[in-house]
């Protein structure tokens, strides 16, 4: 009974109101006890089969005659459903005890370009990399071993060391861009893909886990090692932090100043820094995803949570920045580039959306459990916001087919991720896998084929070098004497490591 029950007012029961206008607590308790007395005038009782009293409303006494008489449906079901537990209680029961710090090491790949006249998109570039530079050198301090590649074009490289003096970069070269790989775009921005820049880092980096992140956003010192906290307790699960964000700064802001504003940015609810182990790249279902376009951290969400079995954990203790000079997209969504500029609301947005439909109808095939993941759903979403259904439209024919996920049954058309590029490096039934290379005008090794999905890996590593072949032989002459060191600690391969 609530203390706050209170009648309706009538102008003829003034007399039951306090001085201050409030019922009094007899006029209450009597309120009460007469609507108790309505319902119960409103039952009535009767004995059940086993002589017991019960009430019963006046209303559905009927009803309940004719359920008591009726048969009820029963369904053949010989095993009862059971529940799937959630990951983590299974992984709890299971879980290893913590791994070392010092066994854990990243590559961290970033993609830096030429921005010619944005001023601005050039100073967030330097201060990105003098923050790498900053959290590397703190995290090889503490035994935790960083190196990072940076996957760019011929053209940007002059550009790119002029801003990376303080960081030590490993420069790679990609050769494939929207510019290249489809000319019937005729648009002149060179965007690379997404698939090429995470197997840059997985060809030339060393590090047991790979980081990616937009080039704009910024890192703080601790940052390699919460990511590193997070790897020792959980190896197999992969990590996205969510960055914040700070607006209207000053013409000199720096990692000095981030370091001094940490926690006090915006909470920015998007994706743009992911790590995962660096052996997975390989076996991720990707496709020619465009960087810098909607849609690409859609994609890539979606193939981690399906390799990792739907399992992601999303870390926000401000370890990761982005600032702008002038309002932020999370108070302002209309300055978002994805919504204001032709180029991204249209073609290529069109583009990802292709490429996601036919990357989300892989993944089903080869993770049919992704089906049941939370994200799947998000992603959907994704595809209504973005407008994939009426971008399309501007897409040629063959990669309307990879939206409307339908076979490919054409004579110069091959039922790969890229219909016609891939039949000319790997025949019209995708039986030829050609080794990937980053340098070549074509890439024919990051095609994935209907055929493929059954022999993973999904990206076509190129062979072992012959030099260790050969290296393997000679230990097995010094078997009489005195055993060669490399016969009793074999130097690992590349491959072996990763």
């Amino acid at each position: 009974l609530s203390i706050k029950a209170k009648p309706k007012k009538h102008t003829n029961q003034s007399s039951s109101e306090t001085a201050d206008g409030q019922w009094n607590d007899e006029s209450r308790r009597s309120f009460i006890e007469s609507r108790l007395n309505e319902v119960a005038a409103k039952q009535e009782t009767r004995r059940d089969a086993r002589g017991n009293v019960v009430k019963t409303a006046r209303c559905c006494d009927e009803w309940l005659t004719q359920l008591e008489k009726s048969k009820i449906a029963l369904i053949p079901q010989p095993i009862p459903p059971k529940l799937k537990p959630h990951w983590f209680i299974d992984w709890a029961s299971k879980a290893p005890p913590p791994q070392r710090a010092e066994s854990i090491s990243f590559t961290h790949v970033i993609n830096p370009f030429d921005p010619g006249s944005d001023n601005e998109r050039r100073r967030s570039m330097q201060v990105t990399l003098r923050s790498i530079g900053h959290a590397q050198a703190l995290a090889n301090a503490q035994g935790i071993l960083v190196d990072v590649v940076c996957a760019i074009f011929g053209s940007d490289l002059q550009f790119v060391k002029g801003i990376a003096q303080t960081t030590a970069c490993n420069y790679v070269h990609l050769n494939i861009s929207s510019a290249t790989l489809l000319p019937q775009f005729k648009h002149p921005v060179m965007l690379p893909m997404l698939n090429q820049i995470l197997y840059a880092g997985f060809l030339k980096g060393k590090g047991r886990y790979l980081i990616y992140s937009n080039i704009d956003i910024g890192v703080q010192p601790p940052f390699y090692i919460k990511i590193a906290r997070q790897f020792q307790l959980m190896p197999d699960v992969p990590v996205s932090a969510i960055r914040e964000e700070f607006e209207h700064v000053e013409p000199a802001f720096d990692v000095e100043h981030s370091i001094a504003r940490r926690g006090q940015g915006l909470a920015h609810p998007g994706h743009d820094c992911w790590a995962f182990p660096r052996a997975w790249v390989p076996k991720l279902v990707l496709s020619f995803t465009m960087v810098g376009v909607s849609m690409i951290a859609t994609d890539l969400m979606q193939a981690l949570h399906a390799i990792s079995g739907c399992r992601m954990s999303l870390l926000s203790p401000k370890l990761t920045f982005h600032f702008v000079e002038s309002d932020s997209v999370v108070k302002h969504p209309g300055n978002q580039r994805a919504r204001n500029d032709k180029i991204f609301t249209g073609l290529y947005t069109a583009w990802n959306c292709a490429q996601f439909a036919r990357n989300k109808r892989d993944v089903l095939r080869v993770y049919p459990d992704y089906q049941q993941c939370w994200f799947s759903q998000q992603a959907e979403w994704n595809v209504y916001s973005y407008q994939c259904a009426a971008t399309i439209e501007h897409l040629p024919h063959e990669f309307k087919l990879l939206w409307h996920n339908e076979s490919i049954t054409h004579p110069s058309l091959s039922d790969c991720n890229l219909p016609s590029v891939c039949a000319q490096c790997r025949t019209k039934s995708g039986t030829r896998r050609i080794p990937a290379d980053l340098s070549s005008p074509k890439p024919c090794g990051f095609c994935r084929c209907s055929g493929d999905l059954k022999k993973p890996p999904y990206i076509s590593l190129p062979a072992k070098p012959a030099a260790a072949e050969k290296g393997d032989a000679a230990p097995k002459r010094q078997q009489q004497g005195k055993p060669h060191a490399a016969a009793t600690n074999p130097k690992p391969t590349q491959q072996r490591t990763t």
